[in-house]
């Protein structure tokens, strides 16, 4: 990657609409470890994994998941494809802490153009 193309990825991160939610988060944690435990149908699963961005706007928390593939779905489609994922995180932080998960959100990432979609518990 030569000089000036990371200088356009930089530049256009900061103009970003995360950056500025980043610069305003009161609490911001990258690549979030986590272990949880399931039980489904009698049977437990254990799920590790790692969170990409959790950050906490005026008292609540909110995940953010990167997605850095070409997306040809509507955004109702990604809903369904990606909903398990975020639920399974929400889940883990929810059994790991007081403070409860109140939203997720994830970032589709095309180019470094960003675009959030919310994304309702």
């Amino acid at each position: 990657m030569n000089k000036q193309c990371l200088i356009n990825l930089i530049s256009a991160f900061r103009n970003s609409y995360l950056y500025k939610r980043l610069m305003k988060a009161e609490e911001i944690y990258t690549e979030m470890p986590f272990s949880y435990k399931e039980t489904t149908d009698g049977m437990n699963y254990y799920i590790n994994g790692r969170i990409d961005l959790l950050l906490k706007e005026n008292g609540n928390w909110t995940i953010v998941d990167y997605k850095t593939c070409e997306f040809k779905a509507a955004k109702h489609d990604l809903y369904y494809e990606y909903i398990p994922q975020l639920e399974t995180y929400a889940n883990a932080w929810n059994a790991a802490n007081e403070e409860k998960m109140l939203s997720w959100k994830f970032s589709l990432w095309k180019r470094w153009l960003d675009k959030i979609y919310s994304l309702a518990l």
